[in-house]
């Protein structure tokens, strides 16, 4: 029985081919394409050079993306040197403890004008490290304290941070290092906390911030209108940076008692920075990180290092803080004193009441309210 025949050509050469010298041995034709599996190019044969051509694509944008990468991590290391004294990987303080870490941030307008340095508003934030509660201590700006240092003349509280900047805080020379750690130890004084640590916040840094970003998108809590007739609607608004820093700063409204107090406005500049940070993280304003960082880099100043006010941040709980005020309705009192000047003072003069309500609404361990009541 004979086998059959396979249907595709045998390309082995016969038994007569084989045994007579005058036929040539048979190959592939000369007009026949290469097989595409001696090539090892299963999908068609590539022109010459195209592989090197890809490679050298792909160099370029490596190089491309380093050199951005170095770039970034240069501006990112300058910056993170300009805000503080400290190194920027250095660590000078213990988040692995029980003990309360109180970092009391300073906010002024910033700029030329006289009076710009004053503080517009001091807030105290306690954190609980292995928590994460958070609290804000609003500390009135119009509170009396004994400045220079430790004279008997009585000054706003908000003069402190100036004070030292200008004359020094009888350590430090003067600058913005004496400036906060005055105002730190003026703080602590009154609220009988130890407050070591204190961020400066520019506003008229901030506005360059949020128009290097192409505005902010600010969800507003409750309506106002501000004495000078600037109104903010409830709800979502994008703000430039001008009207972002009229909505952070304004403190004379004449519609809504609820936002005519400091606490109310620290709020607000709280708002501000969340919406900042928010912006930040979108892919549309990455082309502008180079104008934000230098921006930035004028507008905060902080006794801490970068690596620890990262790690202060991240611990911070804002869902819920719980909001502390010191205020004529509990420990305060309307003063006034040499020269007409009007201050707040204890009440009866006893400075022991404003450290045990502080530390009262610190051992309540109710956290704060989520929704605004406007």
């Amino acid at each position: 029985m004979s086998l059959p025949e396979s249907s595709e050509t045998d390309d082995t050469p016969s038994t007569e081919e084989m045994a007579s010298p005058h036929l040539p041995a048979r190959g592939p034709s000369p007009e026949s394409p290469p097989t595409p599996g001696l090539l090892g190019n299963v999908g068609g044969l590539r022109k010459p050079g195209a592989r090197r051509k890809f490679i050298d694509y792909g160099a370029a944008v490596l190089l491309v993306v380093l050199a951005l990468g170095f770039a970034v991590s240069q501006q990112l290391y300058a910056f993170a040197s300009a805000m503080s004294p400290q190194s920027p990987l250095s660590s000078q303080v213990n988040f692995s403890g029980s003990s309360r870490l109180n970092l009391l941030v300073l906010v002024y307008d910033g700029g030329d004008a006289p009076g710009s340095d004053i503080t517009d508003s001091m807030v105290i934030i306690s954190l609980q490290p292995q928590t994460g509660k958070t609290a804000l201590i609003s500390v009135p700006r119009d509170f009396g304290v004994h400045l220079p240092l430790d004279t008997k003349l009585y000054f706003k509280i908000d003069a402190a941070y100036q004070t030292g900047l200008a004359l020094g805080d009888g350590k430090e020379g003067p600058g913005r290092v004496a400036g906060g750690d005055l105002a730190v130890r003026k703080v602590s004084q009154v609220t009988g906390l130890s407050v070591p640590y204190w961020m400066t916040l520019d506003l008229q840094g901030f506005r360059q911030v949020v128009d290097a970003l192409g505005g902010v998108d600010i969800d507003v809590p409750c309506a106002f209108t501000a004495l000078d007739t600037v109104h903010f609607s409830a709800g979502w608004q994008h703000m430039d940076g001008a009207r972002a820093m009229a909505y952070a700063r304004e403190r004379q409204v004449v519609d809504n008692p609820a936002e005519d107090s400091d606490f109310a406005r620290s709020a607000r500049q709280r708002q501000l920075v969340e919406a900042i940070v928010a912006r930040m993280n979108q892919v549309s304003s990455w082309p502008n990180l180079f104008s934000v960082l230098h921006s930035l880099q004028n507008s905060i100043y902080t006794n801490l290092s970068a690596r620890d006010l990262y790690t202060f941040v991240r611990r911070m709980d804002l869902t819920h803080p719980k909001s502390i005020g010191l205020t004529t309705q509990n420990v305060l009192q309307n003063a006034v004193v040499q020269g007409g000047l009007q201050i707040l003072l204890p009440k009866n003069g006893d400075e022991g009441l404003i450290q045990q309500y502080i530390q009262q609404q610190l051992e309540n361990n109710s956290d704060g309210q989520g929704n605004t009541t406007c």
